[in-house]
């Protein structure tokens, strides 16, 4: 029985000692650079763009920050069979742009090969860079790119992962994924002297490679395709952990159903064509590349050895140690990004979704192939950009997009509020008429309580992720230093506002925040008044963080608005004693659950108990309108 067990599942044992390899190749991790090289290469970053309206400009904004000498490196749009402003848009912000049209070669495979050979003949650029339109990208992106080509490395590929991680179950999942697969199995591929798989989304190509090798990939997955096609040219690509891009996960079902099921059939295609032609690799390479090319996917993996050790403990336990053994070697694999620090720690409280997750890939498996390209539909584009309950018109940006959306406020001539409601506030609203008009007056509502997600899932016009207060003010701040854009702490307990500057600081020393601790009373005392917003009037930060607790904080906005000078205006409650590190957050799975409020109860049970003790009647006000829209 032991020696039939054994031969049923020895490809499950040849699937584990490769991911044995990848782990233990992890051990040797790349040294990041304290300093760089002076900047030499010269860079084209190509931004292939099919109505791509929605995202473009967050995408060149983002490039366009980039430490590196501006006449280095050009921004180029490819406007691929564009019918709406992509091109437009990204002239409007600084970007060249080739507006390409051809109803025959129409894919993002065929506008790369369209571009590398008219940019070679047309430009001196000695590298390309390809970043998706959707995409944001890391500071020091080209500097690590230089170092890698100074040292005659012709073919890079950056680490890519996502944006919009808070998204969804669905987008944390994802960010896990990509941080094994993007992450820990590129590095592990590396270390072992071997060219890594070509992801699609920062691939860095010189132009020596180019000429050597030109891309002529147009399937369902080209980035996959090339990247065969260099190792059957003895051509490696190197992966670079410090080069990061972002690029914007999709977490609605359906769209993401369709977007996972093009790759992948793009994915079966490029094995099934490259699997004919491993005799031409070296042995040792054809050996090696033969388990990459046949890595099953992780729950085939997962559900074998469910499989293999429930026989085993049925009818063979002598080998259920080595089960054990197996599983614990997958299970390092799996946790590799969180070992390595590929990934946040907090990742690891969505593993509860992942049965969820096996489930949806089994139906996206069972539906229609399609051998077609078919553009993903963006988040930005699903529906409108408001969510309206109890009268409350609730932004349904992602957090990345409410931060552009503030960033570019910020900049108007006129002063603005920002208020995130939670359930304590939309009650509020709906007891208090005057609380009610001062939140329905603000510039953006952003859903900060997960009642209010769950009631726009319900109601229609799902919002795509919770957009807290204490999500948005680390992510201002560090996009704000990036673009020069000063900010203010008025708020918080004494010290913790220059304490949350130093710890920004450290994370960009060109952070620049004027810090305010407004005394008890501040808003009943005119002269105490008076005098922080003379503070504000001389120190002129153009993003202010209000932190002293709701609704003192929306209506000390809107009652001296006339009086402030331009700016955003945002109520944060204790947004900036988090910032400080005096108080922490509730585990990332309780925050997705919407059970942030037990956690908030056991930090400060007196006061919480109060507070949320009357706060499930928001569950009344979504059953509510629930009936309002059945009748």
């Amino acid at each position: 029985m032991n020696l039939v067990i054994f031969i049923i599942f020895f490809p499950v044992y040849l699937q584990v000692i490769w991911l044995c390899l990848i782990f233990l190749g992890n051990l040797k991790r790349p040294r990041e650079h304290s300093s760089y090289h002076s900047p030499k290469r010269k860079f084209l970053i190509l931004v292939p763009a099919h109505n791509e309206s929605a995202g473009i400009a967050n995408c060149i904004r983002s490039l366009k920050t980039i430490d590196y000498p501006e006449n280095l490196y050009n921004i180029q749009v490819i406007a691929d069979n564009c019918d709406d402003d992509t091109a437009q848009k990204a002239r409007d912000e600084g970007a060249l742009v080739w507006e390409r049209s051809s109803e025959e070669r129409k894919s993002k495979g065929y506008a790369l090969e369209d571009a590398f050979k008219k940019y070679l003949v047309e430009t001196d650029t000695e590298a390309f860079i390809v970043i998706d339109a959707d995409t944001e990208v890391d500071r020091n992106l080209l500097n690590e790119f230089n170092e890698d080509l100074q040292l005659e490395k012709d073919w890079i590929q950056a680490y890519y992962t996502g944006s919009n991680v808070d998204a969804s179950w669905r987008t944390r999942l994802m960010e896990w994924g990509f941080a094994v697969f993007n992450g820990s199995y590129l590095q592990g591929l590396s270390s072992l002297g071997l060219s890594v798989p070509l992801r699609g989304n920062g691939m860095c190509f010189s132009r020596e490679g180019l000429q050597r090798v030109p891309w002529s990939c147009s399937g369902l997955a080209e980035d996959m395709e090339f990247g065969w096609e260099l190792r059957f040219k003895n051509e490696r690509v190197h992966f670079n952990p410090n080069a990061r891009v972002k690029g914007e996960f999709v977490s609605q079902g359906a769209t993401a159903s369709s977007q996972r099921k093009r790759w992948e059939d793009g994915r079966s295609a490029v094995r099934s064509s490259f699997k004919d032609r491993m005799n031409e690799l070296p042995a040792f390479k054809r050996f090696l590349y033969g388990f990459d090319l046949r890595m099953w996917p992780m729950a085939k993996l997962l559900g074998s050895l469910f499989l293999y050790g429930l026989l085993a403990f049925i009818l063979a336990r002598d080998v259920l140690a080595l089960a054990i053994v197996l599983l614990l070697i997958v299970t390092l694999y799996v946790f590799s990004p969180f070992i390595f620090g590929l990934a946040s720690p907090r990742l690891v409280g969505a593993a509860v979704h992942v049965p969820r997750y096996v489930i949806w890939k089994l139906f996206v498996k069972m539906k229609k192939s399609t051998s077609s390209w078919v553009r993903t539909t963006r988040e930005a584009e699903n529906s409108a950009e408001t969510f309206d309950f109890c009268d409350l018109q609730f932004s349904r940006l992602s957090k990345s997009e409410t931060v552009e959306k503030i960033l570019s406020i910020s900049q108007e001539e006129r002063v603005s509020w920002i208020v995130t409601p939670n359930s304590d506030i939309v009650l509020r609203a709906q007891k208090d008429p005057k609380f009610k008009g001062v939140v329905q007056k603000a510039s953006l509502l952003t859903p900060d309580g997960m009642p209010i997600v769950w009631a726009s899932k319900i109601l229609g016009g799902p919002i795509p992720e919770r957009v807290t207060g204490a999500d948005l003010l680390p992510a201002i701040c560090l996009a704000a230093a990036n673009r020069g854009i000063k900010v203010c702490f008025l708020g918080g307990h004494e010290g913790e506002a220059e304490q949350a500057v130093e710890n920004f600081k450290k994370q960009n020393s060109n952070f620049d925040c004027m810090t305010i601790y407004p005394p008890m009373g501040f808003d009943q005392d005119e002269k105490l008044n008076d005098g922080i917003v003379a503070k504000l009037r001389q120190g002129k930060p153009q993003i202010v963080f209000v932190g002293v607790g709701s609704p003192k904080q929306e209506y000390w906005v809107y009652d001296n608005r006339s009086d402030l000078p331009h700016g955003v205006y945002l109520g944060v409650g204790m947004s900036i004693s988090l910032a400080a590190g005096n108080k922490s957050r509730a585990p990332q799975w309780m925050q997705d659950s919407g059970l942030e409020w037990v956690y908030r109860i056991f930090q400060e049970p007196r006061r919480m108990i109060k507070r949320y003790s009357g706060n499930f009647e928001i569950f009344v006000l979504i059953f509510q309108e629930w009936r309002k829209k059945r009748r």
